[in-house]
């Protein structure tokens, strides 16, 4: 019976994980198609970076303890409403998470939680070119907005020790996920007026992601490069 059971588990992870690649290549697609055709009003993009991620409860924007190390990537198309302002939204592959201590009778032992999104953002982005005292082609701006998130992925093990009377840690989470992200970044432009760009952003969650801590929520600082068509 168990072995049926992660027999069934194990293809609804795999089917999910075909579910978001397949999702990511036809954004692309839509976004890179709708940029072919615009005339310089419409942007696209690829990005990829680090993510730092917790979970807390609301009212703590972030804490040190339990954080987890991962990644992002994804791509974005935007519009130009003129020279300062656009809009701009895309869909990112994430990882997200937290570290925590597992206490029974036996001891204290460390858990690392797992949970990826496929992250759907809504932005505001203002850009300051010239007037912000930098060199001709470089630019900083700033962005902010609503996020949707759909978790595709979720794990929880022991990294220290395991057990004998652990329990099932996989049930706890909930999906989807949805919040708010503000960040700025730094461009240059490069050949043909593209660019490239470093940018820092901040997630913070406003819903319950998890059934056990109907508290907790998802905090997360990104660091990321992109290049910018």
């Amino acid at each position: 019976m168990a072995d049926r059971k992660l027999f069934i588990q194990t293809r609804i992870l795999k089917k999910t994980i075909m579910k978001s690649r397949i999702f990511l290549a036809i954004t692309a697609i839509l976004v890179f198609a709708a940029a072919s055709e615009a005339d310089g009003q419409l942007y696209y993009g690829i990005r990829a970076g680090g993510t730092l991620s917790t979970q807390s409860e609301t009212g703590i924007l972030w804490t040190n303890d339990g954080l987890r190390q991962g990644f992002n990537l994804g791509v974005f198309g935007g519009y130009r409403l003129n020279e300062h302002f656009s809009v701009q939204t895309g869909a990112k592959f994430e990882e997200k998470g937290m570290r925590y201590n597992y206490i029974n009778n036996e001891g204290t032992f460390r858990v690392l939680r797992k949970n990826d999104y496929i992250n759907i953002p809504f932005l505001l982005k203002g850009t300051l070119g010239e007037k912000s005292g930098l060199p001709e082609s470089w630019s900083i701006y700033g962005f902010a907005g609503p996020y949707a998130a759909v978790q595709v992925y979720e794990k929880e093990k022991f990294i220290s020790g395991h057990p004998q009377d652990a329990t099932n840690l996989t049930d706890s989470s909930k999906s989807p996920d949805f919040g708010a992200v503000a960040g700025a970044g730094i461009s240059k432009k490069i050949r043909n007026g593209h660019e490239i760009f470093f940018e820092l952003s901040y997630e913070m969650g406003l819903v319950k992601i998890d059934s056990n801590n109907p508290d907790y929520r998802n905090k997360a600082s990104e660091a990321s490069f992109g290049f910018r068509f």
